[in-house]
């Protein structure tokens, strides 16, 4: 099962690249959780790829 049917019937995967012209419906139908706190401990060593 994939794409939106996924996300509706709860069974989607954790994580998905989504464009930007895709964001707007699953954030509107609640289906999108900020990372941030998955991330905490990742964050730094991410930042220094970007510098």
């Amino acid at each position: 099962m994939d794409g939106a049917p996924a996300f509706a019937d709860g069974k989607g995967p954790g994580i998905v690249l989504l464009g930007p012209d895709q964001i707007s419906p699953y954030h509107a139908n609640g289906a999108l959780a900020p990372v941030d706190d998955a991330l905490k401990e990742s964050r730094d060593r991410f930042r220094r790829f970007g510098s």
